[in-house]
């Protein structure tokens, strides 16, 4: 735990974006107002319940006291105060960050935070210019491979003006050396008028109900979810086939979806599916996630439904 002694001004204000998360939204705030923020943070939850916003509410309180700033763009505006790393993927030879790739699927089992991420870090960090801190945002720090790791955990011991925040969706990945070194803040799965309200203000989406219920409290399932149904609103029910050649035309277009969608698809129909239903359909998509090829998961599953 390290004090400031900066008289840098905070926007609580800023905030105000971090919805559904009062205890995260607390905890942050009070370490600002004390000026004792620790040299790590880790915040941890599933995926779409506000780790990445709660992040830029960070820097947007230090870097930008004074003046508003749009939270979707603090990513990509130019700090001295700020470094943000996410994962990246090996394209051509070349690291390519995961936020600037066309395509979702191009590299996605390969996606890690390496040693060269690690190494720009160690170039930049300096006492901070404006803001209390200098902040180095990680996304997704279970994907920190042990050499990078071992990197970052010397660099969190030895920078004393700055500190890590850390996010994960998958708290029992992110290797124990960097856990012992981080104070965690925990992010709930949100409520589902909160889900509604989110993508009401940020997007202009209308939720249905149905989708904000089996979002697993979170925005980023439902958005995808809302997206899914909006593009096939046939494939929202359970399918009811009677043949075989029905079967397999219905599955042939279920193997076209991107592996994500495929995915959140039988979820959602696990969801409303009875016990033998939900046996066939769970274990499809355990097969999908272990790379079985779509076609002849589908093609099995639908039968036996």
């Amino acid at each position: 735990m390290s004090t400031i002694t900066s008289t840098a001004s905070i926007n609580r204000d800023s905030f105000q974006a971090l919805k559904g998360q009062p205890i995260a939204q607390q905890l942050l705030l009070g370490m600002l107002q004390q000026k004792r923020i620790p040299n790590a943070l880790l915040f941890h939850g599933i995926k779409g319940v506000g780790k990445r916003t709660a992040a830029k509410c960070l820097i947007a309180a230090t870097c930008f006291p004074n003046r508003s700033v749009e939270m979707e763009q603090i990513q990509s505006i130019p700090h001295p105060d700020y470094l943000w790393v996410e994962p990246t993927c090996l394209i051509n030879k070349e690291l390519v960050n995961r936020s600037t790739l066309l395509s979702p699927q191009l590299g996605s089992n390969k996606f890690s935070i390496r040693i060269e991420q690690a190494r720009q870090i160690c170039q930049v960090l300096h006492p901070p210019v404006q803001s209390p801190k200098f902040w180095v945002i990680i996304e997704d720090a279970d994907l920190l491979t042990l050499e990078a790791g071992n990197a970052l955990l010397k660099l969190i011991e030895e920078s004393p003006h700055t500190t890590f925040v850390l996010t994960t969706s998958n708290l029992n990945q992110v290797l124990p050396t960097i856990l012992s070194r981080c104070f965690r803040i925990p992010f709930s799965p949100l409520y589902e008028e909160v889900i509604a309200d989110i993508l009401r203000l940020q997007d202009g989406i209308v939720l249905d109900p149905s989708v904000s219920q089996s979002s697993s409290g979170s925005v980023t399932t439902a958005y995808q979810l809302h997206c899914l149904f909006s593009e096939y609103p046939q494939y929202k029910e359970l399918p009811q086939l009677s043949s075989i050649a029905r079967i397999l035309q219905f599955s042939s277009s279920l193997a076209t979806l991107p592996s994500t969608s495929l995915l959140l698809l039988l979820q959602w129909w696990s969801s409303k599916a009875t016990l033998p239903q939900l046996e066939q359909l769970e274990r499809a998509i355990r097969q999908l996630k272990k790379g079985g090829n779509p076609q002849l998961v589908l093609d099995v599953c639908l039968m036996n439904l």
